[in-house]
Protein backbone atom coordinates (compact mmCIF):
# COMPACT_ATOMS: atom_id res chain seq x y z
CA UNK A 1 0.00 0.00 0.00
CA UNK A 2 2.74 2.28 1.11
CA UNK A 3 4.70 1.49 -2.54
CA UNK A 4 1.32 2.10 -4.31
CA UNK A 5 1.25 5.49 -2.56
CA UNK A 6 4.10 6.38 -3.69
CA UNK A 7 4.01 5.67 -6.59
CA UNK A 8 1.22 8.13 -7.00
CA UNK A 9 3.05 10.77 -5.54
CA UNK A 10 6.28 10.23 -7.52
CA UNK A 11 3.43 10.47 -10.72
CA UNK A 12 1.52 13.84 -9.63
CA UNK A 13 4.82 15.43 -9.15
CA UNK A 14 5.97 14.32 -12.67
CA UNK A 15 2.67 15.62 -14.27
CA UNK A 16 1.77 18.60 -12.58
CA UNK A 17 5.77 19.30 -12.67
CA UNK A 18 6.34 23.09 -14.16
CA UNK A 19 7.60 21.95 -17.50
CA UNK A 20 4.65 19.69 -17.58
CA UNK A 21 2.11 22.53 -16.92
CA UNK A 22 4.30 25.22 -19.47
CA UNK A 23 3.68 22.93 -22.27
CA UNK A 24 -0.39 21.95 -21.35
CA UNK A 25 -1.38 25.76 -20.99
CA UNK A 26 1.52 26.57 -23.82
CA UNK A 27 -0.70 24.22 -26.32
CA UNK A 28 -3.89 25.40 -24.84
CA UNK A 29 -3.65 28.72 -25.65
CA UNK A 30 -2.28 28.00 -29.30
CA UNK A 31 -4.74 25.43 -29.71
CA UNK A 32 -7.68 28.30 -28.60
CA UNK A 33 -8.33 30.26 -32.21
CA UNK A 34 -9.06 26.72 -34.21
CA UNK A 35 -12.10 25.90 -31.82
CA UNK A 36 -14.14 29.19 -32.30
CA UNK A 37 -14.74 28.76 -36.55
CA UNK A 38 -15.80 25.17 -35.58
CA UNK A 39 -18.26 26.22 -33.05
CA UNK A 40 -19.81 29.09 -35.73
CA UNK A 41 -20.67 26.06 -37.96
CA UNK A 42 -23.45 24.84 -35.00
CA UNK A 43 -24.49 28.64 -34.44
CA UNK A 44 -28.01 29.48 -35.82
CA UNK A 45 -27.72 30.85 -39.12
CA UNK A 46 -27.79 34.71 -40.12
CA UNK A 47 -29.61 36.04 -43.06
CA UNK A 48 -25.99 37.57 -44.51
CA UNK A 49 -25.10 33.34 -44.53
CA UNK A 50 -28.22 32.63 -45.80
CA UNK A 51 -27.96 35.34 -49.07
CA UNK A 52 -24.42 34.28 -49.49
CA UNK A 53 -25.25 29.91 -49.22
CA UNK A 54 -27.85 31.10 -51.99
CA UNK A 55 -25.69 32.74 -54.21
CA UNK A 56 -21.94 32.68 -53.95
CA UNK A 57 -20.94 29.98 -51.77
CA UNK A 58 -21.26 27.20 -55.01
CA UNK A 59 -18.62 29.41 -56.57
CA UNK A 60 -16.56 29.68 -53.70
CA UNK A 61 -16.34 25.73 -52.93
CA UNK A 62 -15.88 25.13 -56.77
CA UNK A 63 -13.14 27.31 -57.11
CA UNK A 64 -11.68 26.49 -54.32
CA UNK A 65 -11.43 22.82 -55.60
CA UNK A 66 -10.07 23.61 -58.74
CA UNK A 67 -6.93 25.48 -57.23
CA UNK A 68 -6.15 22.98 -54.64
CA UNK A 69 -6.28 20.36 -56.95
CA UNK A 70 -4.53 21.89 -60.28
CA UNK A 71 -1.96 24.07 -58.50
CA UNK A 72 -0.37 21.06 -56.39
CA UNK A 73 -0.31 19.20 -59.66
CA UNK A 74 1.29 22.00 -61.54
CA UNK A 75 3.68 22.83 -58.78
CA UNK A 76 4.44 18.76 -58.39
CA UNK A 77 5.74 18.70 -62.10
CA UNK A 78 7.50 21.80 -61.97
CA UNK A 79 9.18 20.50 -58.69
CA UNK A 80 9.92 17.31 -59.34
CA UNK A 81 11.17 17.79 -63.03
CA UNK A 82 13.59 20.50 -61.35
CA UNK A 83 15.18 18.40 -58.53
CA UNK A 84 15.35 15.39 -61.26
CA UNK A 85 17.39 17.01 -63.22
CA UNK A 86 19.86 19.01 -60.39
CA UNK A 87 19.69 15.69 -58.66
CA UNK A 88 21.00 13.21 -61.58
CA UNK A 89 22.75 14.68 -63.83
CA UNK A 90 25.63 17.80 -63.47
CA UNK A 91 25.98 20.29 -66.67
CA UNK A 92 27.39 23.75 -66.20
CA UNK A 93 25.63 25.97 -63.86
CA UNK A 94 23.76 22.86 -61.70
CA UNK A 95 25.13 24.73 -58.29
CA UNK A 96 23.65 28.12 -59.17
CA UNK A 97 20.63 26.87 -61.29
CA UNK A 98 19.78 25.09 -57.50
CA UNK A 99 20.12 27.90 -55.58
CA UNK A 100 18.06 29.47 -57.53
CA UNK A 101 15.59 27.31 -57.99
CA UNK A 102 14.52 27.74 -54.52
CA UNK A 103 14.45 31.55 -54.95
CA UNK A 104 10.43 31.89 -55.61
CA UNK A 105 9.77 31.13 -52.05
CA UNK A 106 10.93 34.65 -51.67
CA UNK A 107 8.42 36.05 -54.21
CA UNK A 108 4.77 35.85 -53.04
CA UNK A 109 2.14 34.85 -55.16
CA UNK A 110 0.14 38.15 -55.12
CA UNK A 111 2.88 39.91 -56.06
CA UNK A 112 3.84 37.48 -58.72
CA UNK A 113 0.19 38.36 -59.74
CA UNK A 114 0.79 41.95 -60.03
CA UNK A 115 3.77 41.30 -62.02
CA UNK A 116 2.52 39.43 -64.22
CA UNK A 117 -0.68 41.58 -64.81
CA UNK A 118 1.87 44.43 -65.91
CA UNK A 119 3.89 42.30 -68.30
CA UNK A 120 0.83 39.68 -70.06
CA UNK A 121 -2.35 42.09 -69.14
CA UNK A 122 -3.94 44.33 -72.05
CA UNK A 123 -1.43 47.19 -71.69
CA UNK A 124 1.79 45.44 -70.99
CA UNK A 125 4.39 44.95 -73.00
CA UNK A 126 3.83 41.25 -74.43
CA UNK A 127 0.79 42.35 -75.36
CA UNK A 128 1.82 45.35 -77.64
CA UNK A 129 4.68 43.02 -79.09
CA UNK A 130 1.70 40.53 -80.47
CA UNK A 131 -0.56 43.77 -82.02
CA UNK A 132 2.88 44.30 -83.52
CA UNK A 133 3.26 40.71 -84.98
CA UNK A 134 -0.27 40.94 -85.36
CA UNK A 135 -1.79 44.03 -85.76
CA UNK A 136 -5.41 42.80 -86.41
CA UNK A 137 -5.46 40.83 -83.16
CA UNK A 138 -9.18 41.70 -81.48
CA UNK A 139 -8.36 41.98 -77.66
CA UNK A 140 -11.28 39.22 -77.21
CA UNK A 141 -9.02 36.92 -78.76
CA UNK A 142 -6.02 37.63 -76.41
CA UNK A 143 -5.87 35.63 -73.65
CA UNK A 144 -6.56 37.02 -70.39
CA UNK A 145 -4.09 36.18 -67.77
CA UNK A 146 -6.00 36.87 -65.07
CA UNK A 147 -7.83 33.66 -66.26
CA UNK A 148 -8.11 30.72 -63.76
CA UNK A 149 -5.31 28.83 -65.78
CA UNK A 150 -3.44 32.37 -65.75
CA UNK A 151 -3.64 32.03 -61.73
CA UNK A 152 -3.19 28.82 -61.92
CA UNK A 153 0.70 29.30 -63.35
CA UNK A 154 1.45 32.20 -61.07
CA UNK A 155 0.47 30.05 -57.61
CA UNK A 156 2.37 26.61 -58.87
CA UNK A 157 5.47 29.15 -59.80
CA UNK A 158 5.60 30.85 -56.74
CA UNK A 159 4.79 27.63 -54.97
CA UNK A 160 6.73 24.59 -56.63
CA UNK A 161 9.82 25.09 -54.39
CA UNK A 162 8.42 23.34 -51.43
CA UNK A 163 7.83 20.17 -53.66
CA UNK A 164 11.25 20.58 -55.28
CA UNK A 165 13.63 20.97 -51.88
CA UNK A 166 11.35 17.45 -50.61
CA UNK A 167 12.04 15.67 -53.85
CA UNK A 168 15.70 16.61 -54.01
CA UNK A 169 16.50 14.83 -50.63
CA UNK A 170 14.43 11.92 -51.40
CA UNK A 171 16.02 11.50 -55.13
CA UNK A 172 19.80 12.15 -53.66
CA UNK A 173 19.50 9.98 -50.42
CA UNK A 174 16.98 7.50 -51.04
CA UNK A 175 16.78 5.89 -54.56
CA UNK A 176 20.20 5.88 -55.56
CA UNK A 177 20.85 1.72 -55.31
CA UNK A 178 17.40 1.01 -57.92
CA UNK A 179 18.91 4.15 -60.17
CA UNK A 180 22.37 2.28 -60.40
CA UNK A 181 20.71 -1.01 -60.61
CA UNK A 182 18.26 0.33 -63.32
CA UNK A 183 20.85 2.08 -65.08
CA UNK A 184 22.67 -0.80 -65.73
CA UNK A 185 19.93 -3.03 -66.98
CA UNK A 186 19.70 -0.12 -69.92
CA UNK A 187 17.26 1.71 -68.54
CA UNK A 188 16.88 5.61 -70.51
CA UNK A 189 16.75 8.60 -68.43
CA UNK A 190 12.60 8.91 -69.01
CA UNK A 191 11.75 5.34 -68.23
CA UNK A 192 14.04 5.70 -64.61
CA UNK A 193 12.32 9.41 -63.77
CA UNK A 194 8.54 7.61 -64.23
CA UNK A 195 8.88 4.18 -63.84
CA UNK A 196 11.01 4.07 -60.82
CA UNK A 197 12.33 7.42 -59.17
CA UNK A 198 8.40 8.97 -58.95
CA UNK A 199 6.77 5.67 -57.77
CA UNK A 200 9.52 5.22 -55.08
CA UNK A 201 9.14 8.82 -53.77
CA UNK A 202 5.70 9.26 -53.97
CA UNK A 203 5.55 9.55 -50.17
CA UNK A 204 7.99 12.72 -50.26
CA UNK A 205 5.88 13.63 -53.27
CA UNK A 206 2.33 13.53 -51.67
CA UNK A 207 4.34 15.25 -48.61
CA UNK A 208 5.16 18.41 -50.95
CA UNK A 209 1.57 18.22 -52.53
CA UNK A 210 -0.37 18.48 -49.37
CA UNK A 211 2.34 21.83 -48.61
CA UNK A 212 1.20 23.70 -51.58
CA UNK A 213 -2.33 22.73 -51.11
CA UNK A 214 -2.44 24.27 -47.84
CA UNK A 215 -0.55 27.14 -48.80
CA UNK A 216 -3.05 27.64 -51.58
CA UNK A 217 -6.06 27.66 -49.50
CA UNK A 218 -4.27 30.64 -47.65
CA UNK A 219 -4.08 32.63 -50.50
CA UNK A 220 -5.67 35.90 -50.74
CA UNK A 221 -4.00 38.70 -52.80
CA UNK A 222 -3.57 36.87 -55.49
CA UNK A 223 -6.69 35.22 -55.68
CA UNK A 224 -9.05 38.45 -55.33
CA UNK A 225 -6.53 40.06 -57.53
CA UNK A 226 -7.13 38.34 -60.16
CA UNK A 227 -10.76 38.34 -59.48
CA UNK A 228 -10.93 34.55 -58.54
CA UNK A 229 -13.35 33.29 -55.36
CA UNK A 230 -12.97 31.07 -52.81
CA UNK A 231 -13.67 30.43 -49.22
CA UNK A 232 -10.52 32.60 -47.96
CA UNK A 233 -11.71 35.67 -50.42
CA UNK A 234 -15.04 34.66 -48.96
CA UNK A 235 -14.48 35.55 -45.76
CA UNK A 236 -13.28 39.08 -46.11
CA UNK A 237 -15.92 39.76 -48.27
CA UNK A 238 -18.66 38.68 -45.36
CA UNK A 239 -16.56 40.65 -42.85
CA UNK A 240 -15.61 43.84 -44.61
CA UNK A 241 -18.44 44.03 -47.14
CA UNK A 242 -21.06 42.60 -45.08
CA UNK A 243 -19.62 43.39 -41.69
CA UNK A 244 -21.21 39.86 -40.08
CA UNK A 245 -18.35 38.77 -37.69
CA UNK A 246 -20.55 35.51 -37.54
CA UNK A 247 -20.92 34.68 -41.49
CA UNK A 248 -17.16 34.92 -41.73
CA UNK A 249 -16.69 32.60 -39.03
CA UNK A 250 -19.25 30.32 -40.43
CA UNK A 251 -16.99 30.54 -43.75
CA UNK A 252 -14.00 30.00 -41.75
CA UNK A 253 -15.24 26.29 -40.29
CA UNK A 254 -15.72 25.36 -43.56
CA UNK A 255 -12.03 26.23 -45.01
CA UNK A 256 -11.02 24.39 -41.84
CA UNK A 257 -13.29 21.40 -42.69
CA UNK A 258 -11.76 21.11 -46.43
CA UNK A 259 -7.97 21.63 -44.60
CA UNK A 260 -8.94 18.47 -42.55
CA UNK A 261 -10.17 16.21 -46.10
CA UNK A 262 -7.11 18.04 -48.15
CA UNK A 263 -4.94 16.61 -45.39
CA UNK A 264 -6.66 13.42 -44.89
CA UNK A 265 -6.31 13.07 -48.81
CA UNK A 266 -2.60 13.29 -48.03
CA UNK A 267 -2.09 11.18 -45.95
CA UNK A 268 -4.28 8.29 -48.20
CA UNK A 269 -1.92 9.05 -50.63
CA UNK A 270 1.03 8.71 -48.60
CA UNK A 271 -0.14 5.07 -47.46
CA UNK A 272 1.34 2.08 -48.17
CA UNK A 273 3.42 3.98 -50.88
CA UNK A 274 6.81 4.01 -49.49
CA UNK A 275 7.90 0.69 -50.60
CA UNK A 276 10.56 2.52 -51.68
CA UNK A 277 11.79 4.19 -49.18
CA UNK A 278 13.36 1.47 -46.81
CA UNK A 279 15.05 4.18 -44.13
CA UNK A 280 17.68 3.00 -44.50
CA UNK A 281 20.51 5.62 -45.50
CA UNK A 282 21.95 4.99 -48.74
CA UNK A 283 24.99 6.36 -50.88
CA UNK A 284 24.80 9.76 -52.60
CA UNK A 285 22.97 9.81 -55.90
CA UNK A 286 26.44 9.92 -58.16
CA UNK A 287 25.53 12.51 -61.20
CA UNK A 288 25.87 11.68 -64.51
CA UNK A 289 28.06 14.58 -66.18
CA UNK A 290 26.42 16.27 -69.36
CA UNK A 291 28.24 18.78 -71.44
CA UNK A 292 27.51 20.80 -74.67
CA UNK A 293 24.27 20.37 -76.27
CA UNK A 294 22.81 17.75 -73.76
CA UNK A 295 24.20 19.80 -71.06
CA UNK A 296 22.46 23.29 -72.19
CA UNK A 297 19.49 21.25 -72.71
CA UNK A 298 19.26 19.93 -68.89
CA UNK A 299 19.96 23.87 -68.09
CA UNK A 300 17.03 25.23 -69.66
CA UNK A 301 14.85 21.97 -68.81
CA UNK A 302 15.85 22.96 -65.32
CA UNK A 303 15.40 26.49 -65.44
CA UNK A 304 12.02 26.31 -66.80
CA UNK A 305 10.10 27.05 -63.41
CA UNK A 306 12.66 29.24 -61.88
CA UNK A 307 11.81 31.45 -64.85
CA UNK A 308 8.79 31.99 -64.27
CA UNK A 309 9.14 32.08 -60.50
CA UNK A 310 11.39 34.13 -59.97
CA UNK A 311 12.97 35.80 -63.72
CA UNK A 312 9.59 37.19 -64.89
CA UNK A 313 8.18 38.77 -61.48
CA UNK A 314 11.49 39.91 -60.15
CA UNK A 315 12.26 41.24 -63.72
CA UNK A 316 9.07 43.46 -64.10
CA UNK A 317 8.82 44.68 -60.60
CA UNK A 318 12.84 45.80 -60.78
CA UNK A 319 11.95 47.91 -64.28
CA UNK A 320 9.13 49.29 -62.32
CA UNK A 321 10.75 50.13 -59.24
CA UNK A 322 13.87 52.07 -61.34
CA UNK A 323 11.25 54.08 -62.95
CA UNK A 324 9.08 54.90 -59.29
CA UNK A 325 12.45 55.65 -57.93
CA UNK A 326 12.43 59.51 -58.18
CA UNK A 327 8.95 60.24 -57.07
CA UNK A 328 8.76 57.48 -54.62
CA UNK A 329 7.10 58.23 -51.03
CA UNK A 330 9.66 57.27 -48.79
CA UNK A 331 7.53 57.86 -45.50
CA UNK A 332 5.06 55.41 -46.37
CA UNK A 333 7.55 52.93 -48.00
CA UNK A 334 9.91 53.28 -45.38
CA UNK A 335 7.04 53.14 -42.26
CA UNK A 336 6.04 49.53 -43.77
CA UNK A 337 9.55 48.75 -43.96
CA UNK A 338 10.35 49.32 -40.18
CA UNK A 339 7.06 47.98 -39.11
CA UNK A 340 7.77 45.10 -40.99
CA UNK A 341 11.23 44.61 -39.51
CA UNK A 342 10.12 45.40 -35.90
CA UNK A 343 6.89 42.90 -35.79
CA UNK A 344 8.73 39.80 -37.81
CA UNK A 345 11.74 40.28 -35.91
CA UNK A 346 9.67 39.98 -32.42
CA UNK A 347 7.60 37.54 -33.27
CA UNK A 348 10.53 35.62 -34.73
CA UNK A 349 12.38 35.87 -31.65
CA UNK A 350 8.49 35.34 -29.28
CA UNK A 351 8.31 31.73 -31.54
CA UNK A 352 12.05 30.87 -30.82
CA UNK A 353 11.61 30.87 -27.56
CA UNK A 354 8.13 29.84 -27.62
CA UNK A 355 9.95 26.59 -29.43
CA UNK A 356 13.07 26.13 -26.66
CA UNK A 357 10.32 26.45 -23.92
CA UNK A 358 8.03 23.42 -25.72
CA UNK A 359 11.32 21.10 -26.50
CA UNK A 360 12.29 21.29 -23.78
CA UNK A 361 9.35 20.70 -22.06
CA UNK A 362 8.94 17.58 -24.09
CA UNK A 363 12.50 16.66 -23.44
CA UNK A 364 11.71 16.73 -19.37
CA UNK A 365 7.96 15.50 -19.33
CA UNK A 366 7.41 12.96 -22.18
CA UNK A 367 4.03 11.85 -20.93
CA UNK A 368 2.08 10.37 -24.76
CA UNK A 369 -1.00 12.99 -23.58
CA UNK A 370 1.04 16.25 -23.40
CA UNK A 371 3.04 15.29 -26.64
CA UNK A 372 -0.64 14.60 -28.09
CA UNK A 373 -1.28 17.82 -27.22
CA UNK A 374 1.53 19.62 -27.84
CA UNK A 375 1.76 18.02 -32.00
CA UNK A 376 -1.72 19.23 -32.15
CA UNK A 377 -0.86 22.96 -31.45
CA UNK A 378 1.67 22.73 -34.05
CA UNK A 379 -1.43 22.55 -36.74
CA UNK A 380 -1.33 26.41 -37.16
CA UNK A 381 0.75 26.14 -40.57
CA UNK A 382 -2.12 24.47 -41.57
CA UNK A 383 -4.71 26.34 -41.14
CA UNK A 384 -5.05 29.30 -43.28
CA UNK A 385 -4.40 32.77 -41.71
CA UNK A 386 -7.23 34.19 -42.09
CA UNK A 387 -9.27 31.02 -40.21
CA UNK A 388 -6.85 31.60 -37.69
CA UNK A 389 -7.75 35.30 -37.60
CA UNK A 390 -10.40 35.17 -36.89
CA UNK A 391 -10.64 32.19 -34.52
CA UNK A 392 -8.13 34.72 -32.09
CA UNK A 393 -10.97 37.81 -32.54
CA UNK A 394 -13.34 35.07 -30.62
CA UNK A 395 -10.54 33.79 -28.07
CA UNK A 396 -9.90 38.28 -27.51
CA UNK A 397 -13.56 39.09 -27.31
CA UNK A 398 -13.79 37.21 -24.68
CA UNK A 399 -10.61 37.47 -22.61
CA UNK A 400 -11.68 41.20 -23.05
CA UNK A 401 -14.55 40.90 -21.20
CA UNK A 402 -13.13 38.62 -18.71
CA UNK A 403 -10.32 40.74 -17.56
CA UNK A 404 -10.94 44.34 -19.30
CA UNK A 405 -7.61 44.42 -20.67
CA UNK A 406 -7.66 46.83 -24.40
CA UNK A 407 -4.25 45.14 -25.13
CA UNK A 408 -6.22 42.14 -25.45
CA UNK A 409 -8.84 43.47 -28.06
CA UNK A 410 -8.79 43.54 -31.78
CA UNK A 411 -6.42 45.61 -33.89
CA UNK A 412 -3.37 45.32 -30.64
CA UNK A 413 -0.08 44.38 -31.62
CA UNK A 414 -0.31 42.23 -29.20
CA UNK A 415 -2.99 40.30 -31.37
CA UNK A 416 -1.12 40.45 -34.01
CA UNK A 417 1.68 38.57 -32.38
CA UNK A 418 -0.21 35.84 -30.96
CA UNK A 419 -1.70 34.88 -34.24
CA UNK A 420 1.91 35.11 -36.14
CA UNK A 421 2.78 32.84 -33.28
CA UNK A 422 -0.09 30.34 -33.66
CA UNK A 423 0.25 30.48 -37.58
CA UNK A 424 4.09 29.75 -37.56
CA UNK A 425 4.93 27.94 -33.91
CA UNK A 426 5.40 25.02 -36.27
CA UNK A 427 8.11 26.47 -38.17
CA UNK A 428 10.18 27.17 -35.32
CA UNK A 429 9.30 24.61 -33.10
CA UNK A 430 9.85 21.34 -35.44
CA UNK A 431 13.42 21.71 -36.13
CA UNK A 432 14.09 22.69 -31.97
CA UNK A 433 12.11 19.86 -30.64
CA UNK A 434 13.80 17.86 -32.95
CA UNK A 435 17.32 18.46 -32.03
CA UNK A 436 16.30 18.48 -28.22
CA UNK A 437 14.80 14.72 -28.38
CA UNK A 438 17.04 13.11 -30.86
CA UNK A 439 20.28 14.73 -30.54
CA UNK A 440 20.79 16.77 -27.07
CA UNK A 441 18.68 14.22 -25.24
CA UNK A 442 22.06 12.69 -23.76
CA UNK A 443 22.92 15.52 -22.03
CA UNK A 444 20.22 16.64 -20.07
CA UNK A 445 20.59 13.35 -18.67
CA UNK A 446 24.24 13.63 -18.04
CA UNK A 447 23.83 17.31 -16.66
CA UNK A 448 20.74 15.43 -13.99
CA UNK A 449 23.00 12.95 -12.88
CA UNK A 450 25.58 15.71 -11.88
CA UNK A 451 22.97 17.14 -9.64
CA UNK A 452 22.34 20.29 -12.02
CA UNK A 453 18.69 21.31 -11.99
CA UNK A 454 16.47 21.79 -15.60
CA UNK A 455 17.11 25.29 -16.12
CA UNK A 456 20.84 25.00 -15.62
CA UNK A 457 20.52 22.20 -17.88
CA UNK A 458 19.02 23.94 -20.10
CA UNK A 459 21.06 27.31 -20.61
CA UNK A 460 24.65 26.02 -20.08
CA UNK A 461 24.37 22.67 -21.91
CA UNK A 462 21.38 22.94 -24.27
CA UNK A 463 21.18 26.30 -26.03
CA UNK A 464 25.02 26.65 -26.15
CA UNK A 465 24.76 23.54 -28.70
CA UNK A 466 21.74 24.59 -30.69
CA UNK A 467 22.59 28.04 -32.02
CA UNK A 468 22.37 26.64 -35.14
CA UNK A 469 19.37 25.04 -35.11
CA UNK A 470 17.92 27.97 -33.33
CA UNK A 471 19.25 30.70 -36.18
CA UNK A 472 17.04 28.40 -38.23
CA UNK A 473 13.93 28.25 -36.70
CA UNK A 474 14.20 32.08 -36.22
CA UNK A 475 15.59 32.35 -39.49
CA UNK A 476 12.88 30.54 -41.28
CA UNK A 477 10.22 32.03 -38.85
CA UNK A 478 10.95 35.92 -40.11
CA UNK A 479 10.76 34.99 -43.69
CA UNK A 480 7.73 33.86 -42.87
CA UNK A 481 5.95 36.35 -41.34
CA UNK A 482 7.34 39.30 -43.45
CA UNK A 483 5.03 37.66 -46.65
CA UNK A 484 1.86 36.87 -44.55
CA UNK A 485 -1.05 38.65 -45.63
CA UNK A 486 -4.48 37.44 -44.79
CA UNK A 487 -3.90 37.40 -41.03
CA UNK A 488 -1.81 41.04 -41.24
CA UNK A 489 -4.72 42.63 -43.21
CA UNK A 490 -7.42 41.40 -40.44
CA UNK A 491 -5.32 41.58 -36.81
CA UNK A 492 -3.31 44.54 -37.82
CA UNK A 493 -3.73 47.84 -35.55
CA UNK A 494 -5.89 50.57 -37.52
CA UNK A 495 -3.87 52.32 -39.91
CA UNK A 496 -1.06 49.69 -39.22
CA UNK A 497 1.05 49.24 -42.43
CA UNK A 498 3.86 46.64 -44.03
CA UNK A 499 5.54 45.84 -47.16
CA UNK A 500 3.00 43.35 -47.43
CA UNK A 501 -0.13 45.31 -46.82
CA UNK A 502 0.86 48.21 -48.42
CA UNK A 503 2.17 46.53 -51.89
CA UNK A 504 -1.69 44.83 -51.54
CA UNK A 505 -3.33 47.91 -51.30
CA UNK A 506 -2.05 50.38 -53.81
CA UNK A 507 -2.07 47.10 -56.28
CA UNK A 508 -5.61 46.52 -55.71
CA UNK A 509 -6.20 50.41 -56.59
CA UNK A 510 -4.33 49.80 -60.16
CA UNK A 511 -1.33 51.49 -59.04
CA UNK A 512 1.28 48.61 -59.77
CA UNK A 513 4.39 51.11 -60.43
CA UNK A 514 4.11 52.94 -56.92
CA UNK A 515 3.21 49.11 -55.61
CA UNK A 516 6.78 47.76 -56.91
CA UNK A 517 9.08 49.67 -54.47
CA UNK A 518 7.44 48.04 -51.43
CA UNK A 519 6.82 44.34 -53.49
CA UNK A 520 10.58 44.66 -54.35
CA UNK A 521 11.84 45.72 -50.49
CA UNK A 522 9.67 42.72 -49.57
CA UNK A 523 11.43 39.93 -52.06
CA UNK A 524 14.75 41.46 -51.71
CA UNK A 525 14.46 41.01 -48.17
CA UNK A 526 13.32 37.39 -48.90
CA UNK A 527 15.63 36.69 -51.58
CA UNK A 528 18.71 37.67 -49.24
CA UNK A 529 17.53 35.11 -46.82
CA UNK A 530 16.46 32.09 -48.85
CA UNK A 531 19.65 32.23 -51.19
CA UNK A 532 22.03 32.66 -47.78
CA UNK A 533 20.91 29.78 -46.77
CA UNK A 534 20.12 27.14 -49.48
CA UNK A 535 23.98 28.27 -50.76
CA UNK A 536 24.89 26.75 -47.33
CA UNK A 537 23.08 23.50 -48.43
CA UNK A 538 24.16 23.07 -51.37
CA UNK A 539 27.76 23.70 -50.41
CA UNK A 540 27.21 20.99 -48.22
CA UNK A 541 25.35 18.29 -50.18
CA UNK A 542 28.41 18.71 -52.78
Amino acid sequence: MSSLRYRIRAASRTVFSGWSVALALLSIALLGPFLDPIRALAAPAGETWLHMRSTVLGQYIRDTLILAISVPVLAGLFGSVSAWMVSRYDFPGRRSLEVLLVGPLAVPAYISAYAYEGIFGYFGPFYRLIRNILPGLALNRYPDISSMPGLILVMAAALYPYVFLLMKQAFRNNISNALEASRSLGDGAGRQFLRLALPMTRPVLAAGLGIVMMEVLNEYGAIVYFGRNTLTTGIFRAWFGFYDLSAARRLGGFLMISVFLFLGLEQYLRRNRGYGLSGKRQAPLERIPLRGLRGMQALILAAVPMFFGLVLPVGRLGTWALRELPDARWSGIFEGLGNTMLMSIGAALLITSLAVIIGYSRVRRPHRPLIALSDLSLMGHSVPGAVIALGILGVSSWLVSLTGRSWLAAGSIGLLMFGYATRFIAVGQRPVSAEMEHRLRVFDEAARSLGRGSIHALVNVHLPNMKRVLLAAFSLSFLEMIRELPLTMILRPFNYTTLAVRSFELASNEMLQEASLPAMLLVLIGIAGVLVFQWGEVIRND
